[in-house]
């Protein structure tokens, strides 16, 4: 179950992802880890459990015990799609209700409670680091809501003229500067090939399209999505990839005001990329960026279908969702 992903003679200091900490195993076959979301210093996951009524735990790290802390089903219902976002120290949590609409639960000492619900029906898309400020979209319009205390206001609405009105998977940068849209249906580099938006922020909002590297029928360019804190690195998913038939992934660099590819992983869904942009998960792949980008090792011990992963900010722990035909899932905590 583990897997040592140190490069020879790699810096003490260079971010590695590989041994098995914690398993927590779904025995009701309810898709647990379908979502996850982590802390900056790891000690706190939060995992979804997807199959209708979906739930949403949270786990903590006391030392090297990892242990359930709480169930949150019981202060709203989730939805069984939305992703979810922890903020730095773990105390603000973003997840969707069953309505569609943000939702935020916030923690104090190890009692959680629901502290807003957004009016307005929006895929979330980001928090940043201090929990204040979160990010929802929904058909060509970002909103954006921020906290003072515990009161929660807005949102201001953003149109972003030419944003894809229907997307599956989102994600804002922590800092709120960059914003990936993506939709893997989409038909405007052949049927079903798919494409993603980057939207970008500096005084005003300018967007540039990615097309598919390797525009596939079905290929489904943008079914997950990832972006580091500053934004300078973005990672799109897709189902397949001209040669072969396994799901890719695609890591792209802002070089100036534009993105180009830097880096393609085959088995490379789910995503996931540190804060700082030097590490990323493709599937079960973890890679370091040493000067140049290069597979380290794998995560073993998933079920047959991995479908999330997250990264703290220094790439030094990650948390993986799987699950098997069954739906029955599993969340592993990897640490260095």
């Amino acid at each position: 179950m583990e897997a040592d992903v140190r490069p020879r003679g790699a810096q003490a200091s260079v971010p590695v992802v590989g041994r098995q900490e914690a398993v927590f195993d779904d025995v009701s076959g309810n898709r647990l880890g379908r979502c996850v979301a982590v802390s900056a210093d790891g000690a706190t996951v939060a995992a979804l459990a997807s199959i209708a009524p979906a739930k949403l735990y949270v786990y903590t790290r006391s030392g090297s015990t990892w242990a359930q802390q709480a169930e949150l089903s019981g202060l709203f219902a989730p939805d069984t799609s939305g992703r979810l976002w922890l903020s730095a120290d773990g105390n603000t949590l973003l997840a969707t209700n069953s309505s569609g609409k943000p939702v935020v639960l916030f923690r104090a000492g190890s009692t959680w409670s629901l502290q807003y619900t957004a009016a307005a029906t929006a895929t979330p898309v980001g928090l940043s680091a201090n929990g204040s400020t979160m990010w929802a979209y929904a058909a060509g319009t970002l909103y954006t809501y921020t906290r003072s205390g515990s009161t929660w206001s807005g949102p201001t609405s953003t149109a972003l003229s030419g944003a894809l009105s229907t997307i599956d998977a989102a994600e804002m940068s922590r800092d709120g500067t960059v914003l990936v849209l993506a939709y893997s249906s989409d038909g405007s580099y052949g049927s079903g090939a798919g494409k993603a938006q980057i939207w970008r922020y500096a005084g005003s909002w300018s967007m540039q399209t990615l097309a598919p590297p390797y525009p596939t029928t079905s290929g489904g360019f943008g079914q997950d999505v990832a972006v580091s804190d500053d934004g300078s690195r973005v990672a799109i998913g897709a189902y397949l990839t001209s040669p072969s038939t396994a799901p890719h992934g695609y890591l792209y660099l802002r070089s100036g005001a534009s993105y180009a590819l830097e880096f393609t992983q085959a088995a490379g869904l789910p995503l996931a990329i540190s804060g700082t942009g030097g590490a990323a998960i493709f599937g079960a792949a973890v890679c370091l960026r040493l000067g140049s980008w290069s597979v380290y090792g794998t995560l073993t011990g998933q079920r047959a279908t991995p479908t999330s992963a997250r990264l703290t900010p220094d790439g030094q722990r990650a948390v993986v969702g799987s699950y098997d035909s069954s739906d029955y899932g599993r969340v592993q905590m990897f640490g260095v």
